[in-house]
């Protein structure tokens, strides 16, 4: 199964961003004929990789990473 989670993966219409370009939403396609791109929501993704085997032309990767924060001094 490539979508474990109901949000992991949308199929979206519009990516919504704030004035310096970052991403803050997005508008969910109602049909198929709406769906400009399909988005791995970030927050509800839990990294199982079930998307990565499932894409048939290999255009999804999992990289490993870790949030750094630090107070500006």
């Amino acid at each position: 199964k490539a979508k474990p989670r109901p949000e992991c993966i949308l199929k979206v219409k519009e990516l919504k961003q704030d004035d310096e370009g970052r991403i803050v939403g997005w508008e969910i396609a109602e049909t198929q004929e709406d769906v400009n791109m399909i988005w791995i929501n970030q927050d509800d993704c839990i990294r199982c990789g079930a998307c990565v085997a499932a894409c048939p032309v290999d255009a999804i990767s999992i990289q490993k990473v870790s949030l750094v924060t630090e107070p500006v001094t």
